[in-house]
């Protein structure tokens, strides 16, 4: 192993196959006695990598640790357990896998093939670093997007369970350090490579994933260099199936007060996302106590997503047919239908296009030195992150309802029928809402760090360590504060659009064929937006299309010389809503200082190590920008805002009237 000392020894084409194929074996070491010729200080060494070689590292990490934390160490051959950083980092005790799309604070509607982020013993909020230096992602936040990260350019994973003053802040439920294999890793020369691939039973797809790894070190008159470089690509495509129940609502049913769900909604998504990321490093040693690095890190990844989604829900209580069955008041089985039991429950339908990028580039250079008694090691960190995301979809409803809805809650996965057929008549399905969303978040830090240990002649204290960190990040990140805006309605001067009238292509019959890999009867059929239609560069001809009419477009409007653009003429991507933007600047300085100690004995009890320490932090933060709040409520400061208001529109029976008379603009103090 790298580090140790060893007799001059000879490396056998065996050991050289078994570290090429990264097989677990058992190490054996032979000497034949009976060869007078052979050197006896010559050893043959047969080096073990693989599974066992992982899974001893990693118990060395844990047991050398001076606090609470596990270690997952990454076979050196690039084979790794996982495409995704959170399954591998799941394996650690009290670690869990979030898969709701969106994160802790998303919608579970949403589900994430990859995962989207990890609780720590229950706590979400855990702090990112790179061989001890902070990562992030430009998403809004200050954490790292799990899936921008491959495993592929990884050596080990550690956890840290519980805070220690030499960590960086903001770790509140634990600290995950991302190591990367350096040059002086290894003995000498290097090269392997992985090539896998996967196979979805739900998509069909068999998608490939390979990464390399070449690495080299050589002495000089200038002293020792290193060089390596680490590269992974993988590409995964998925599909899911998803019966959603919403919000079981209170209604009466004989006479007496139940919960029912407010309806049912039928999704499916088709997923495909490309993950590429780039590793170097170099290291020079000038001296045997003093080493200079360089590393550079960068993780790309690009995805693509493809909703279909069903809905008969009518946002409001729902009615109770008989023969119902409940459980102490909440509905199992049995047909649900509107409050008067005979109108029907709204069907409503929509396709969606969710394209993602993310770029995340780390890069650092720093020295370490060292003496008998101390050591000192500092580095300069460039962090610069970029994300865009958008969401593009059009989305309607069929005119005749479903009379009865038939739900059977009772086993493993809801049973759905219908009491009359869904109508797939497309002079029957009409446009309603538009989304049409553009994301775009970017940021960057520079970050400066130095820490010296000084080592004491102590039988229980053995180490002092202090250290100090400097930071400056900006993020810039924007978002269009609405989820959707009607099209063309009629009532807002602007014809509906049906399926029969609209443009060839437009849509297709969404027959839910492969629900649940045909294990779950299909919900139905229904016309929904093709990929014509959902699609970033389709704006300005759906925008034209259906939420506007006039003599030169695709629809006339009930005054053929007419012109009608619902959000203006050119189409304004905002739907007249101003995009929430926020610009942030942190500036953060640390200093920490911490006394390790060291304990050995007799006894069990008497064998501990630990450490005591303290943390001083600084935050300067600077944010800019504004929020659009959703809905058309008028949002005070402060309740004496709010009266001052009124009074400034002339009293609370004048309210409409000031409103008429200075239509577009905000009322006073909102």
């Amino acid at each position: 192993m790298p580090g140790e000392s060893f007799p001059r020894f000879k490396r056998s084409v065996l050991a050289a196959a078994i570290m090429s194929c990264s097989t677990a074996v058992m190490a054996q070491e032979a000497v034949d006695e009976n060869k007078d010729n052979e050197d006896d200080s010559v050893v043959e060494v047969i080096s073990v990598t693989g599974q066992r070689q992982s899974l001893e590292s990693a118990i060395d990490l844990k047991k050398n640790a001076d606090t609470i934390g596990d270690s997952i160490v990454l076979d050196e051959a690039g084979k790794v357990p996982s495409t995704s950083l959170l399954e591998i980092l799941e394996r650690s005790p009290g670690v869990t896998m979030n898969r709701v799309r969106a994160g802790s604070e998303g919608s579970p509607d949403g589900f994430a093939f990859e995962g989207s982020g990890i609780q720590v013993r229950g706590l979400n909020k855990s702090k990112t670093l790179i061989n001890g230096r902070e990562v992030f992602s430009a998403n809004g936040g200050s954490g790292l997007s799990w899936a921008d990260v491959g495993p592929e350019l990884l050596k080990a994973v550690t956890v840290y369970k519980a805070s220690r003053a030499d960590l960086i802040e903001g770790g509140v439920a634990g600290t995950v350090n991302l190591q990367t294999r350096m040059p002086f890793d290894f003995e000498g020369f290097k090269a392997n490579g992985s090539v896998t691939a996967d196979y979805g039973d739900f998509s069909e797809e068999l998608t490939p994933a390979y990464s390399g790894l070449i690495s080299d070190r050589w002495e000089t008159d200038y002293g020792e260099f290193g060089a390596l470089f680490n590269m992974g690509y993988s590409k995964i495509a998925s599909h899911d199936s998803n019966i959603i129940m919403p919000p079981y609502m209170a209604t009466q049913y004989n006479g007496e007060r139940v919960y029912a769900p407010a309806g049912v909604r039928f999704t499916q998504d088709q997923f495909e996302r490309e993950r590429t990321g780039y590793y170097a490093a170099l290291q020079w040693k000038p001296r045997e106590n003093l080493e200079f690095f360089h590393t550079t890190f960068i993780s790309e990844r690009e995805s693509n997503r493809d909703s279909q989604i069903m809905t008969i829900e009518p946002g409001a209580p729902v009615g109770v047919m008989d023969g119902a069955q409940f459980d102490d008041g909440v509905f199992i089985s049995g047909a649900i239908s509107s409050t008067n039991l005979t109108s029907g429950l709204p069907v409503a339908m929509n396709s969606s296009f969710t394209p993602g990028y993310s770029k995340t580039a780390d890069h650092s250079f720093g020295f370490e030195y060292e003496s008998d008694y101390w050591d000192l090691s500092g580095s300069y960190q460039y962090v610069k992150a970029e994300s865009r995301s958008g969401k593009y979809s059009l989305g309607g409803a069929v005119l005749s309802n479903i009379i009865e809805t038939n739900i059977d809650l009772s086993g493993d996965i809801p049973n759905v029928s219908y009491g009359n057929p869904l109508s797939t008549d497309p002079a029957d399905t009409g446009m309603s809402r538009i989304n049409w969303l553009d994301m775009e978040n970017e940021g960057d830090a520079h970050a400066f760090q130095l820490d010296a240990n000084f080592y004491l002649e102590h039988d229980f204290f053995r180490k002092v360590a202090v250290g100090g960190r400097v930071v400056d990040r900006e993020e810039s990140d924007s978002f269009v504060g609405t989820w959707w805006s009607a099209t063309g309605r009629n009532w807002n001067g602007v014809p509906r659009a049906f399926v029969d009238t609209a443009p060839e292509g437009d849509f297709y019959l969404e027959e839910f064929s492969d629900f649940f890999k045909g294990d779950v009867q299909a919900p139905g059929a229904v016309w929904v937006g093709t990929d014509q239609i959902n699609s970033a560069d389709q704006f300005a001809r759906v925008y034209n299309t259906y939420t506007a009419c006039g003599p030169d477009l695709y629809y006339q409007c009930s005054d053929p010389e007419a012109s009608n653009y619902i959000y203006g003429n050119p189409p304004n991507r905002n739907f007249d809503q101003r995009p929430s933007f926020y610009d942030t600047k942190h500036k953060t300085q640390s200093l920490y200082a911490m006394v390790g100690f060291e304990n050995y004995g007799d006894s069990f009890w008497s064998n501990f190590t630990g450490n005591f320490g303290v943390r001083w932090v600084n935050y300067d933060i600077e944010s800019m920008g504004n929020f659009a709040f959703n809905g058309g409520a008028r949002y005070y400061a402060s309740v004496a805002d709010a009266q001052a208001s009124v009074e400034a529109m002339g009293g609370l029976s004048n309210v409409l009237a000031w409103q008429e008379a200075n239509e577009g603009v905000q009322p006073p103090f909102t």
